[in-house]
């Protein structure tokens, strides 16, 4: 097998960068040169698991931006992270965030604009999902819905109107956003999409987190055991995610209360 340079573009969060680490280390084991871009906040946990990190615009992503955000109010906190999704969303047109483009850009679904910049770059993309699948399937409720899945027929119509209502939410909900200077990246992401010239049939906005292109590859970091049961999507494979071997500091078992009981 050829050797290729394999860029992670994944949400710069340790939920999501953790799951990541099995399959990254199986492909540089494979003679691959597998990097990760990510900000500067990250760069250590990445470079501990044996990573070499792009940095992504660190004008925009100084160390220590990560903690200061938690310190704002919710409103500012929403309107900083708004203003620079726009401000990522334009650079990308105009300077690529790779000095050199991989063979194959692996971007976690959350992170759907680096797919909008592999296209016009012809940079392959597979798309990772830590969680389950988010897109819209017949009969799955929203994950973010507390309905229960059934097989029956009438659970496949409240499972309708159960996304019916989560998508009018959701375009309602930015609206008022965009009105307030807030307009929420799914959103932002989705007209990003369209400008970029992305097919609108490509485009699939029936969907949780972010916009999806429609058919790209697509690894779910879960067991398929753990989704609902789901019509075969001939592109979406099922992939093994928790490295054993992770390199990670040694829990504070000291900080723990010995009197109070302890619930994992």
């Amino acid at each position: 097998m050829k050797a290729s340079s394999i860029v992670f573009a994944m949400l710069n969060e340790s939920g999501h960068l953790n799951p990541s680490y099995k399959l990254a280390k199986a492909l540089k084991a494979r003679g691959h040169d597998v990097r990760y871009l990510a900000i500067g906040d990250m760069r250590a946990q990445i470079e501990a698991q044996g990573f070499a990190v792009e940095g992504l615009y660190p004008d925009l992503f100084p160390s220590g931006l990560l903690s200061g955000e938690q310190q704002l109010g919710t409103l500012a906190k929403r309107r900083a992270i708004t203003a620079r999704y726009r401000t990522v969303l334009s650079r990308l047109r105009t300077d690529p965030p790779l000095a050199r483009a991989p063979s194959l850009l692996a971007v976690d679904v959350t992170q759907i604009h680096f797919a909008f910049w592999a296209r016009a770059a012809g940079v392959p993309v597979v798309l990772v999902n830590t969680s389950l699948p988010q897109t819209r399937d017949p009969g799955v409720p929203p994950l973010r819905s507390g309905s229960p899945y059934a097989a029956s027929a009438l659970a496949r119509v409240r499972s309708t109107l159960e996304w019916e209502r989560f998508v009018a939410k959701r375009r309602l909900s930015a609206q008022v956003a965009d009105l307030a200077g807030m307009c929420p990246p799914y959103e932002l992401a989705r007209r990003a999409a369209r400008d970029s010239g992305v097919p609108e049939h490509q485009i699939d906005d029936q969907t949780v987190y972010m916009p999806q292109l429609r058919g790209l590859p697509e690894l779910v970091l879960c067991p398929a055991a753990f989704d609902f049961p789901r019509a075969p999507a001939p592109d979406r494979s099922y992939v093994e995610s928790i490295d054993l071997s992770r390199a990670e500091p040694e829990f504070a078992w000291g900080g723990l209360s010995a009197d109070k009981p302890l619930l994992y």
